[in-house]
């Protein structure tokens, strides 16, 4: 076969390479959806659910999976029909409601993970190492798109439960030569009789959802020899806060990180301290 003498961009071909695993990770979505009786955006909702027993609100299913509104309030009326999901009232405010996975939503999921995806067969046939340096490419790719606002923060950093970009948290702490650390890679409720300083967080879910996991694990004072602040949770938000912070109940102290960095991009981010 003769090479061409002048063949598309770099840029051309990778969009067109994304393009063609996107169109079998669609497939894939689809057959595990089918096999669970519903549909991809339904099979989407009972993953981000699967685990969060206080449930979510449907405002922020919406904004977790970056569809509209009425397109989640669409596909959660089908699944509480179907009996997957129920409807409860909200913890935090009377007057709220947060949708909860039943035991029906949570076998649905494991009828949906028959059969290995063949996006899996396919990254499963890479070695090791181009298997992390794919991860690693693909964090840095997701991290542009966070930038540009084209997907919602919270869906990539947690909700997903196979976006893991700390997997590899020993590698990193070998390269940068740190030997005082202990990694674990695990969802925060599975962290048992150990208590913390301070918890520090990206903005991976709402601050009374970041508030509620952390405070059970930190410790109640420092000890009377430290200079250290109280214990609390330190986080990175960004936006307009009023809202989310008056729903947490809580009273964070809020740093601009444009004090601290010039870049356009911290122009609405600020470090949220929360004491205990």
């Amino acid at each position: 076969m003769e090479t061409p003498k002048n063949p598309t961009s770099i840029h051309h071909r990778i969009h067109e390479g994304l393009s063609r695993v996107a169109m079998v990770m669609r497939a894939d979505d689809w057959n595990r959806a089918k096999r669970a009786g519903i549909n991809p955006t339904q099979l989407s909702i009972l993953e981000l659910l699967e685990g969060r027993g206080d449930g979510l609100g449907v405002k922020e299913i919406a904004f977790h999976l970056g569809v509209s509104q009425p397109t989640a309030t669409d596909s959660i009326a089908a699944l509480e029909r179907k009996g997957c999901v129920e409807k409860r009232q909200a913890e935090t405010d009377r007057r709220g409601v947060s949708v909860a996975i039943t035991a029906a939503g949570l076998t649905a999921l494991r009828a949906g993970d028959g059969e290995e995806a063949l996006a899996d067969q396919a990254t499963e046939a890479l070695a090791a190492h181009e298997q992390e340096d794919l991860l690693v490419m693909l964090i840095k790719m997701i991290r542009q798109l966070q930038v540009n606002d084209a997907i919602p923060i919270q869906r990539m950093c947690t909700s997903c439960r196979y976006f893991a970009p700390f997997a590899h948290a020993d590698a990193v702490a070998e390269a940068a030569q740190l030997k005082n650390i202990t990694t674990q890679h695990s969802r925060v409720e599975d962290i048992k009789n150990r208590r913390f300083n301070f918890v520090v967080s990206r903005a991976v879910a709402p601050l009374k959802d970041l508030w509620r996991w952390s405070r059970p694990l930190l410790v109640k004072e420092q000890p009377p020899e430290s200079e250290l602040p109280v214990p609390g949770l330190i986080c990175l938000k960004g936006g307009a806060l009023a809202a989310e912070i008056q729903e947490s109940n809580t009273r964070p102290r809020q740093l601009p990180i444009s004090d601290l960095f010039d870049e356009p991009f911290f122009q609405d981010k600020y470090i949220i301290y929360v004491p205990r």
